[in-house]
């Protein structure tokens, strides 16, 4: 029947597309047909792109892409037969990166020097400084995305966060009464427990420190524990909960995999049991936690509660009524470091083991070191907790570390907007790269498009395009589709998924007429853009204030002087021939830097 249908270089195809009924049914049919096309790429995990979203593609890319990908499923297809015919060289499923740390890098950012399987471990391994300090991440090659099983889909669009609470623990103002808002025209939604919170404030300006027992914590080994990741299970340990009058809580996060994160384990300590409960398999379930949550008699005792607090509004609609934060309470001592480390290392004599501190906490079954490590957060902490509290009431300071620990909670959950002169942080001239219009306007729409892919697939930023490759692609803005492979190592999945769309941006950038190419009214008063003019020189030339996410940095490295230099005194414009003078704009702007 398809050969009946007239090509699109016969004059037939022209004589029937005139009419609007014949078109709008062909159109209607081939939109359906890719559909289908990439529904079946995605359950095949093809990472193509055939749609004309959110670039329109001609012919000869969609076909390329799907024969692209044909050509990746047979080879799938080959390896996983010689896994069948040849078992002895499959390899476990679960893997240890040991991963080097360097004091001058954060633990988000390791350096990883080789990934070893549990039976080939090496205790040798040495960071850039010789000494040992290793860490583990301990992730499986291919975790199921939680996600997609949720009854409740991740709304990663921009409308705003609304909290889905069905009933009201503990309540002073009914749940009817607390979601009424003031002003209609606000995005954000009122905090439910806002009234709740502020009749707890007058329990803290009567507050008086009575010392309690604090015994010290039996090793994990002899303390009671259970792991939580059924209905029944969640009911009986509700009813344990109820009767305490403090408990210590902690999550375990991961944000790298979806846009807006997900919880995956939380952790519940008392005095005599520790509870591991799996909020990937009960995250339906978990909004009966506000019972206690919110019962102001019982103390939820946290350490940097901060984003803790928002992840529970976020993923359970759980808030908090009665919280200690021994990370404000540290603050408040002024003690000489804030982390649980130290607190565990200095008022409970354990040094934490943090070998996992980089693991994929989405691995399901959760291996017993991975809940070992969970357990250690909350043990000790009802038992540090004490310890501070009296060392605040000594001080005067107590209802101080209560009222800063209630402010937190009455913190409500926003979800992120698209920032669209984010791409301005991007410039680091410190780096020894600047950026002409044309790689700006490339920049600015890779940006955008990022963020728009990360939304739609529910990953991250930084899984969709690191920071870095997509500077490079602005940088180079490369001819061929090839080109954007080649500024990627390794290539993300979604950057071969939408490599045409990415293409269609550098095409733009390359191709339009210097003047079309629209740029922020902003970077439009910072930079003075023409085809030989590059940031660096822009920015030289300029006497207006530039914006405060800029990064800037002198000329020299300074970054192994015992001083740094000042601008304050600096001219910075035509004529650059430093010259001492009260400071101009763009002076104040380059002092208030401080990142170089």
């Amino acid at each position: 029947m398809s050969h009946e249908f007239p090509s699109s270089s016969t004059p037939a195809f022209t004589y029937y597309n005139d009419f609007p009924q014949y078109k709008a049914v062909m159109n209607g049919n081939a939109n359906k047909i890719l559909s289908l096309i990439q529904n079946i790429m995605d359950e095949v995990h093809g990472e193509g792109n055939i749609l004309d979203t959110p670039q329109v593609k001609s012919f000869e890319e969609k076909f390329a892409t799907i024969l692209d990908i044909n050509d990746r499923i047979l080879d799938h297809v080959t390896l996983e037969m010689d896994h069948i015919e040849f078992p002895e060289r499959v390899s476990n499923n679960a893997q240890e990166l040991v991963v080097a740390t360097q004091k001058k890098f954060s633990a988000s950012q390791p350096v990883v020097f080789e990934v070893q399987k549990s039976s080939e471990r090496n205790s040798n391994v040495q960071n850039a400084g010789g000494t040992s300090s290793s860490v583990k991440l301990l992730a499986a090659k291919n975790v199921s995305r939680p996600q997609v099983l949720f009854s409740r889909q991740p709304d990663n669009t921009a409308n705003p966060f609304r909290p889905f609470l069905k009933k009201k623990p503990n309540a002073i103002v009914p749940l009817e009464n607390s979601m009424n808002t003031d002003n209609p025209e606000s995005e954000d939604y009122p905090h439910p427990y806002f009234q709740e919170l502020e009749a707890f404030a007058d329990e803290i300006a009567k507050m008086t420190y009575t010392p309690a027992s604090n015994p010290v914590p039996k090793s994990l080994v002899d303390t009671d524990f259970e792991f939580v990741d059924s209905q029944e299970s969640l009911d009986r340990i509700m009813s344990e909960l109820k009767t305490e009058n403090e408990i210590a809580v902690d999550l375990e996060h991961h944000g790298y995999r979806t846009f807006l994160g997900i919880t995956c384990l939380l952790q519940l300590s008392t005095r005599s049991k520790d509870y591991v409960i799996d909020t990937l398999a009960l995250r339906d379930h978990l909004n009966c936690l506000n019972e206690v949550f919110t019962d102001p008699a019982i103390v939820k005792v946290f350490h940097g509660s901060d984003l803790d607090l928002m992840w529970l509004q976020r993923d359970f609609s759980v808030y908090v009524v009665n919280l200690f934060d021994t990370g404000q309470a540290s603050r408040l001592l002024m003690l000489p470091r804030f982390s649980l480390s130290y607190l565990l290392q200095n008022f409970a004599n354990t040094v934490t083991n943090k070998m996992y501190q980089l693991a994929d906490w989405r691995i399901r079954p959760l291996p017993q070191e991975l809940i070992e490590y969970a357990r250690s957060d909350t043990h000790y902490l009802l038992y540090i907790a004490e310890q501070l509290r009296g060392f605040l009431s000594d001080r005067g300071l107590l209802q101080s570390a209560m009222e800063r620990s209630r402010e937190l909670c009455l913190r409500i959950y926003q979800k992120p907007k698209f920032d669209s002169l984010g791409y301005l942080s991007l410039y680091k001239i410190s780096s020894g790269n600047s950026l002409n219009k044309r790689q700006l306007y490339a920049l600015k729409h890779l940006y955008a498009l990022r963020d728009s892919i990360a939304r739609r697939e529910d990953e991250s930023l930084q899984y969709v395009l690191p920071n870095h490759m997509m500077k490079t692609i602005a940088e180079e803005l490369p001819r061929e589709t090839t080109g954007i492979f080649a500024c990627c190592s390794p290539i993300p999945p979604l950057v071969r998924k939408y490599v045409y769309d990415l293409h269609k941006i550098i095409l733009d950038a390359r191709n339009n007429k210097l003047g079309d190419l629209m740029v922020d009214e902003l970077a439009g008063e910072i930079f003075d853009f023409s085809e030989q003019t590059d940031l660096r020189s822009a920015l030289a030339a300029s006497h207006k204030m530039v914006d405060s996410n800029l990064i800037a940095a002198p000329p020299h490295d300074f970054s192994r002087s015992r001083t740094r230099p000042t601008f304050s005194n600096f001219v910075r414009g035509p004529g650059i021939a430093d010259s001492w003078c009260p400071p101009s704009q763009l002076g104040k702007a380059f002092e208030m830097v401080r990142t170089w």
